[in-house]
């Protein structure tokens, strides 16, 4: 309300007049001319912003008279920080941030106040200039001569933000958590930021937030993939004598062919871990080095345990590769029985006791 009061009186005293230049309009009903801003709406109130329907779902806050009339793309003097993922951007890379208070629904994680503010454009009143580094605990305080950063405090105003402080992490949680499922049934490389996004419910945008790159998350995605495979086929003190026949039995199954968002990262992503970074190869090595030497130790054989990971690996991506069930079945079992052959990595059986007549 007060940027409508005050745009006005600027434009009365005629503070505008030397940033247009008059042009004449001309449409069906005749020519005009065009020498001030239009849609001013000084009697603007409370009551009647109160009274618009939120545009986008029934118990929304982002009505007619808050929301941005099209989606910004951030420049460094102008825009909504919460966009700045659009350019792929980080916090620090902006120095300044002007929000218009209009859009103050649509902003979060910033704490707009105070009473001061200039008139960048007629309409696009800008009510918080940020100078310097904005996150969820700030909040600018118009009400110093000149503005300054200051910690959220509830005399300057309210604190828009409607996230919990672990709102973040816990995001970052589910994104990694979808993409690793997704990468291994889909390939990574072939999967956008958007569809990344989209499968918790986000927009691209905001994934620039969380990791600074989709290479970043790719490494990430592999350091978790490895330690949970590690832990589970390399086995601790308490793992059965039978740990390692087990965990083969398990791997090489019919399940864990149909199911790589479940399983096991090499057979799914290999190819593409083979041309990531120096950083993702070694993560990998360092897990399939800890995996060798466990199941070397069980089974007394160090060239054996390597033999081991290179036979279940392949086997599983021969069996997925395959079109007919038939063929696939037959990889896997032929798989496990050579390396039980071989191997024997199963217990002895206890001889069966003779039954001795009455």
């Amino acid at each position: 309300m007060q940027s409508q009061q005050r745009f006005v009186t600027a434009q009365v005293a005629g503070h505008f007049r030397d940033e247009i230049e008059p042009f004449t309009v001309k449409t069906s009903k005749g020519s005009s001319n065009f020498s001030a801003d239009e849609s001013a709406r000084p009697d603007t109130t409370a009551d009647s912003l109160a009274q618009l329907k939120p545009a986008f779902r029934p118990d929304g806050t982002i009505t007619a008279g808050n929301a941005p009339a099209r989606v910004l793309r951030p420049r460094p003097a102008a825009g909504d920080p919460a966009g700045v993922g659009w350019c792929r951007w980080k916090v620090n890379d902006v120095d300044r941030f002007e929000v218009n208070e209009a859009f103050v629904a649509g902003t979060r994680g910033l704490c707009l106040v105070g009473s001061g503010g200039g008139l960048a454009h007629a309409m696009l009143p800008i009510c918080a200039t940020v100078q310097g580094r904005i996150n969820e605990e700030t909040i600018v305080n118009q009400t110093e001569p000149m503005l300054r950063l200051q910690p959220c405090q509830p005399e300057f105003g309210r604190c828009l933000m409607r996230y919990p402080s672990s709102h973040k992490e816990e995001t970052r949680k589910k994104l990694l958590a979808s993409a690793r499922a997704i990468a291994k049934k889909g390939g990574f490389g072939t999967t956008g930021v958007d569809e990344l996004m989209a499968s918790i419910g986000m927009t691209g945008g905001a994934f620039y937030g969380h990791f600074p790159s989709k290479e970043a998350l790719f490494g990430e995605l592999v350091v978790e993939e490895i330690a949970n495979s590690g832990e589970m086929l390399a086995g601790d003190e308490n793992s059965p004598p039978d740990h390692v026949a087990q965990r083969l039995r398990s791997y090489l199954s019919s399940y864990h062919a149909l199911h790589p968002e479940t399983g096991c990262l090499l057979p799914a992503l290999g190819p593409e871990i083979a041309r990531a970074n120096p950083e993702v190869k070694g993560t990998v090595e360092q897990g399939l080095k800890q995996l060798q030497k466990s199941w070397a130790s069980r089974i007394g054989n160090p060239d054996a345990a390597w033999a081991l990971i290179a036979q279940c690996v392949g086997a599983l991506v021969l069996a997925r590769c395959v079109e007919s069930e038939r063929t696939r079945k037959e990889i896997l079992a032929s798989s496990r029985r050579f390396i039980d052959e071989t191997h024997a990595l199963d217990p002895a059986p206890a001889p069966r006791r003779k039954r001795v007549a009455q």
